[in-house]
C-alpha cells in the first residue's frame, strides 16, 4: 500500500526553510513519458507517501521541508519530479496533460508495488 499526497507549498517559503541533505535521486524510464523520470525516495518506516507537486513546481525542490517536518517522524517519503518537471528529462512529444502526468505516477507506484 502507498498513499499518495497532493500538496501545495509556497516556494517562497521553501526557500527560506529549506533543511534537507542533498540525496542523490532515483531514475526510471517511463514508457508512458518517453523519457527518464526521477524521484527522491527518503528512507522511513510505514506506508510510503508519495508527494506529487503541482504543475510550475518540483517535488525535488519544494518537499524536503515538508518531510523534515516533525509531524512525518520517521515516515518514508517518496518525491516525484513530474515528466517535465525538476530533475526529469522534458520530452517535446509528451502531452504533459494530467491524465498523462497521472499514468506516469502510476507506472512508478507500480515499481513500487511489484
Amino acid at each position: 500500500m502507498i498513499a499518495v499526497l497532493c500538496y501545495c507549498v509556497d516556494a517562497v517559503g521553501a526557500r527560506k526553510k529549506r533543511h534537507h541533505k542533498e540525496k542523490p535521486m532515483n531514475a526510471f524510464f517511463s514508457t508512458q513519458a518517453g523519457c527518464v523520470v526521477r524521484w527522491l525516495d527518503l528512507p522511513g518506516d510505514g506506508v510510503p507517501l508519495v508527494f506529487v507537486h503541482g504543475l510550475g513546481c518540483a517535488s525535488s525542490y519544494e518537499y524536503p521541508r515538508v518531510v523534515c517536518d516533525k509531524n512525518f517522524q520517521g515516515r518514508r517519503a517518496i518525491l516525484i519530479d513530474l515528466p517535465g518537471y525538476g530533475y526529469s528529462e522534458k520530452p517535446k512529444e509528451f502531452r504533459y496533460s494530467i491524465s498523462e502526468q497521472a499514468a506516469v505516477v502510476c507506472e512508478l507506484i507500480a515499481q513500487f508495488t511489484a
